[in-house]
């Protein structure tokens, strides 16, 4: 949905995963991660704050959400009150990562020396294309790195210096998607240097992808940050609208009257609903404050180069209030549209794709 009168400003995600957690326990520990899968290595750059007696442990894994090999053992990191610290995890011998390839890594807050004795964990994604130097020293003494030398951090759309940490968004589309954290954040990268021996990561990287590659906001041709950029056949792409209001109640008083269409235009078909549309829990996202619900539906991958349209309608079928404005049938607000067109093109990494979507979706359903 679109934000109504105002904007409020971290599936599959793209070059380095950023993302954040804070733990409900007092007092407060917060970790937040810049994760990037390499070819024959992860780098993991780590910043927060940590309670006495906890750390943090790190695991790799060869597919996503832990699944397949095991590419490292449990590692400590030792971290107390600010903390700032890298950590770069080869992989075993012999295990390399292809382009378009995915890694995952277990992320667990617990006490020292028992990691079994958790207070936060989590799993993360992130699929190899580019890779990204350590930010920090792989040791932390009161917030700060002995040795390390300060790295001055660049907006890598720009190139111009900022002073965000690194893994801080520096400006993000300031729509919240599903799960947690806002769509399409960018983040600070450390600066390349003057003198380079080999390709300078800036070369490697894909020109025109975004953080949250495949993850498509209905609405995203009205707004410019949800622009989900350059899509490639070997993607998955899920779609996801949203609603929001200012008590649980008045988001289930929508969902009770609201009529959605929402239309998928095709190369190959005329204009279709999706079908086997997920629809979230009522929450109440801590980035806002608000009480949200979200929409998704999961297209799969594999689709023909081409280009795309998704249309979004929303109607009522009586007035609903979201705290803030009145929808529906005699109300200035009868009836919201949108739309998302965006562009598969053929995967550069020479990996054959055998295509399967689009789908007349009117034959899944028989």
């Amino acid at each position: 949905m679109p934000p109504k009168t105002f904007v409020s400003a971290l599936m599959l995600v793209l070059l380095a995963s950023l993302a954040s957690a804070q733990t409900p326990s007092a007092p407060a520990s917060t970790v937040n991660w810049l994760f990037a899968a390499c070819d024959n290595k992860a780098v993991i750059d780590l910043t927060g704050t940590m309670q006495r007696g906890y750390d943090i442990y790190l695991q790799l894994f060869r597919e996503t959400q832990g699944r397949g090999k095991e590419l490292s053992g449990l590692i400590q990191v030792p971290v107390d009150g600010e903390f700032r610290v890298s950590r770069t995890i080869p992989y075993p011998s012999g295990e390399i990562l292809a382009l378009g390839q995915f890694a995952s890594i277990k992320i667990i807050m617990a006490r020292e020396g028992n990691p079994k004795s958790t207070i936060y964990e989590t799993i993360f994604d992130d699929v190899y294309d580019t890779c990204i130097e350590p930010a920090y020293g792989t040791t932390t003494v009161g917030g700060t790195t002995p040795g390390a030398l300060a790295i001055p951090l660049v907006d890598p759309q720009t190139g111009l210096p900022v002073t965000v940490e690194p893994g801080q968004p520096i400006r993000t589309s300031g729509i919240l998607k599903p799960g947690s954290g806002y769509l399409n954040p960018v983040f600070a990268r450390p600066a390349e240097s003057i003198v380079q021996i080999g390709a300078r990561p800036s070369q490697a990287r894909e020109q025109g992808r975004v953080t949250d590659v495949g993850l498509l906001f209905a609405e995203c041709d009205q707004f410019p940050g949800a622009n989900p950029g350059t899509l490639y056949d070997t993607d998955n792409l899920t779609v996801f609208w949203s609603w929001y209001a200012r008590t649980a109640a008045q988001v289930r008083d929508h969902m009770a009257k609201v009529q959605y269409t929402i239309l998928f235009e095709t190369p190959l078909y005329p204009p279709q609903p999706f079908i086997n549309v997920q629809v979230s829990p009522v929450v109440r996202r801590p980035e806002d404050r608000r009480f949200w619900v979200f929409y998704t539906v999961n297209l799969g991958d594999r689709f023909v180069p081409g280009t795309y349209r998704i249309t979004y309608q929303a109607t009522w079928t009586e007035p609903t209030f979201d705290g803030w404005e009145n929808f529906g049938p005699g109300t200035t607000n009868e009836v919201l549209r949108g739309s998302c067109t965006f562009t598969i093109e053929k995967n550069p990494y020479g990996v054959e794709v055998s295509y399967q979507n689009p789908k007349w979706y009117a034959n899944e359903q028989k």
